[in-house]
């Protein structure tokens, strides 16, 4: 998504809207002139988790995360958020996702190869022992990858059985493994991610849903193409909204496109698109916190992909209806963890 951006930029000063790149790498206006989001920006919650979750830890925590642009943005906003709590890094490690010369997947293609696997484990091995170091009898993990890499640690977490060590996991992103019959350390895979996956903490955002545009937008997209729309869905529409009154806007001489789109205020279904300056994406966006079933029955789809309704919303930055950034309300996950 960087390099789109900045190839179109300099090519010509071509603004670029994404509706689905939420990377805090992307966040800054001087870095990305011409980027513009309808989704949020992970940024917006990483700090927040970090700062929710440490009181059920300790006054030290662990960081692994992948070293790409998504990897490392993330990394940053945990890393930052705990350095005002004044809590410790113990352990920290990263590792490639994807190769950005080759293009050879290491951390995104732990599933289905078992050299990659034992590279990733590597890391997380070195981040369990620099932690037990400490004496701490458990820590927090924030996991900043992929979701194939995330997915990856979470294997390694189980073959290394230091699950026990661990008070609560939080990752950037959802997984869906597949369950299938590749094997690793004579387990499944799917089994292995699974086994440390119960409980842990991530997040998805939760468009408001309580509007009479949504629920129209809802019932038209199911009756043309006979499924519910995704999240992703709401902030393409509305970045199809977003472009044009823009470009109206542009038809005047007197204004740029990109002044335009900066200038934007536009009320869609995922809520008021704005642009504060020096930020590329609009703060206005509601997430929900999820959590993996501690218990129960994994649900798979036809293809044995493990499935969102296997995750359970337990707290959400906002209240129906509300259009404003809010603070996110912990009391359902306090009462989990406690």
């Amino acid at each position: 998504m960087s390099a789109e951006n900045g190839t179109l930029w300099s090519a010509g000063q071509i603004p670029v809207i994404s509706a689905g790149a939420t990377s805090s790498s992307l966040d800054s206006r001087t870095t990305y002139p011409g980027l513009f989001r309808t989704c949020y920006s992970d940024s917006t919650i990483q700090s927040t988790f970090a700062k929710a979750f440490i009181p059920f830890g300790s006054n030290i925590a662990a960081l692994i995360g992948t070293t790409d642009d998504f990897g490392y943005g993330g990394l940053r906003a945990y890393n930052a958020s705990l350095k005002s709590m004044e809590v410790l890094i113990g352990g920290y490690g990263e590792f490639i996702s994807s190769d950005s010369k080759t293009g050879e997947a290491k951390g995104d293609d732990c599933a289905n190869n078992a050299d990659n696997f034992d590279y990733v484990c590597d890391v997380v091995h070195t981040v369990v022992r620099a932690m037990e170091s400490y004496k701490n009898e458990q820590f927090p993990l924030f996991i900043s990858a992929t979701g194939p890499s995330t997915q990856c640690v979470l294997g390694c977490l189980s073959v290394l059985n230091v699950t026990s060590k661990i008070s609560v996991i939080v990752a950037t992103e959802i997984v869906h493994p597949q369950n299938s019959t590749f094997n690793l350390s004579q387990q499944k895979f799917f089994e292995l991610v699974v086994n440390s996956a119960r409980g842990y903490f991530t997040y998805l955002a939760s468009p408001y849903q309580e509007t009479k545009e949504y629920s129209k937008f809802v019932t038209d997209f199911v009756d043309k193409t006979g499924h519910t729309p995704s999240v992703w869905a709401i902030y393409a529409y509305d970045a199809v909204f977003v472009a044009a009154t823009a470009m109206l806007k542009a038809a005047s001489p007197s204004i740029s496109l990109v002044q335009a789109l900066q200038d934007s205020y536009y009320f869609g279904l995922s809520g008021l698109t704005k642009y504060n300056h020096g930020y590329t994406a609009p703060l206005m966006r509601r997430k929900a916190i999820l959590r993996m079933s501690l218990s129960g029955a994994i649900k798979t789809d036809s293809n044995g992909f493990l499935t969102s309704e296997n995750f359970h919303e337990c707290g959400i930055s906002g209240a129906e209806g509300q259009s404003e950034q809010t603070h996110l309300y912990y009391d359902s996950i306090m009462d989990l963890l406690v």
